[in-house]
């Protein structure tokens, strides 16, 4: 049977990249460059500020700190600890008790890893929440507390927190989350949409504190407005061309739109972003906006984006419509319209086509890795046939076949273990087309 797998262009919840988050955050030696907070090489997110990695089952959860630090008194440690805690609760639905028992998010100081050791390096290091939430801090670091400089243990500690809650960076410079040191002291409004996109707002606004933590600071989290919530589009009806037209705008406030879309199983969808007033940027998301699916900066030319997906389960999926280079205000037209592919029972394998010729079908790697799998068969054979590739093909390079004129399916993957890999299915080649592999997607080109 045909290998069929989701195209899963910009996926965050795998076995790699859930490995470890790490955060090192060297000393600022030089005021005109600065600092990184986390080295682990997880993909950013260059549209949505924000980017979600990984995901508790549920909103209340314990924590405990396992020793105290040798260069901060034990107990301003603990109550950064708390206070850090009680800000992301403030802000969020989420609830956390501190407990001596076994706990859900583990922290603690060490000495215990090759990271560690160098003060003014790798500062600590935290686990998603499917890897367990821990968080471990280099206990070489001279630490201090609520002075907003790289070895701030409350600022590490706060953004730490996020990635044990499941929050990757963010683009956003002056977000806690943001991959540099020295940009923030407190939550920001970036920090606070990405938790409440997770697990909801407040219940109670400015609750969140445990048991034993002290009052929040005088510069608690700002209260935000509503956040952007998710527009319906109507179903595709083929008497309409089988297109849904949905006109947008952004302002600066939010800098993004939501947009529900229904997908089926097996369904191929394309998403256009299209502006003459904005550099447009599109993300598609699991219904539960855990997994980033796909996501495009401008690929269809002109600064406009397009994303095209192969759906693997029948749900409502999460559109969202942003731009590249920040947050920017502006009019775009949303356009959606799917090529389903036929259940096998569809599939008539006597195809009287009146498809005639030949014409040249071409992959163009543009993904910025090498590709070592190339495959295209007739979308009416049961398998994929022989690699098209007898080496890697560069980025930047192409491959192009003769083919009879027919529809063709296409697989395409990258040269790594659980890597990137492209699909599209049905595609007419009725005259020379090429398939553009993008880092963000791929999309047929005539």
């Amino acid at each position: 049977m045909r290998l069929i797998k989701g195209l899963m262009v910009i996926v965050f919840i795998n076995i790699f990249l859930m490995v470890v988050a790490y955060v090192g955050a060297q000393q600022n030696t030089d005021d005109d460059k600065r600092s990184p907070i986390d080295v682990h090489r997880i993909p950013q997110s260059r549209g949505m500020k924000f980017v979600i990695a990984d995901k508790w089952n549920k909103t209340d959860l314990t924590f405990k700190t396992l020793n105290c630090p040798r260069n901060l008194d034990c107990g301003a440690a603990q109550q950064a600890i708390r206070k850090a805690f009680a800000d992301w609760a403030a802000v969020s639905a989420l609830t956390f008790a501190e407990t001596s028992e076994n706990a859900d998010i583990k922290l603690s100081f060490t000495l215990d890893d090759p990271e560690f050791g160098t003060e003014g390096d790798v500062l600590a290091f935290a686990y998603f929440p499917s890897d367990g939430g821990d968080i471990f801090f280099d206990d070489i670091e001279p630490w201090t507390l609520y002075d907003g400089g790289d070895t701030d243990f409350y600022v590490v500690a706060l953004h730490e927190i996020g990635h044990a809650l499941g929050l990757d960076h963010s683009a956003d410079p002056s977000a806690v989350m943001y991959a540099f040191s020295g940009t923030a002291s407190t939550l920001q409004h970036d920090d606070i949409l990405a938790i409440q996109r997770l697990y909801g707002t407040p219940t109670n606004p400015g609750s969140g504190d445990t048991t034993n933590s002290p009052p929040i600071d005088n510069n608690p989290p700002p209260t935000e407005p509503p956040i952007p919530t998710a527009v319906p589009l109507p179903p595709i009806d083929e008497n309409d061309g089988g297109i849904i037209v949905a006109d947008g705008g952004l302002d600066e406030e939010f800098g993004y739109e939501e947009w529900l879309v229904y997908a089926e199983a097996g369904e191929t969808l394309t998403i256009t972003m299209e502006s003459a007033e904005l550099d447009s940027y599109l993300i598609l998301l699991s219904p539960d906006y855990a997994t980033v699916l796909a996501e495009d900066d401008d690929s269809l030319g002109d600064y406009n984006a397009v994303i095209t997906y192969t759906f693997t389960e029948t749900g409502d999926y999460i559109i969202i419509a942003t731009t590249y280079d920040g947050w920017f205000g502006g009019d775009y037209q949303l356009n959606v319209y799917a090529e389903t592919r036929p259940s096998d029972d569809d599939v008539d394998d006597t195809d009287d086509t009146s498809y005639s010729g030949s014409f040249v079908f071409s992959v163009i790697n543009l993904s910025g890795d090498d590709v070592c799998g190339v495959f295209i068969s007739s979308s009416y054979s049961d398998d994929w046939g022989d690699n098209w590739l007898g080496d890697v093909l560069a980025d930047g390079d192409n491959i192009a076949v003769e083919l009879l004129s027919d529809d063709y399916d296409l697989l395409v993957y990258d040269c790594y273990e659980d890597g990137m890999m492209w699909e599209a299915y049905y595609i007419a080649l009725t005259s020379n087309l090429s398939y553009v592999v993008t880092p963000d997607g791929g999309y047929v080109s005539k």
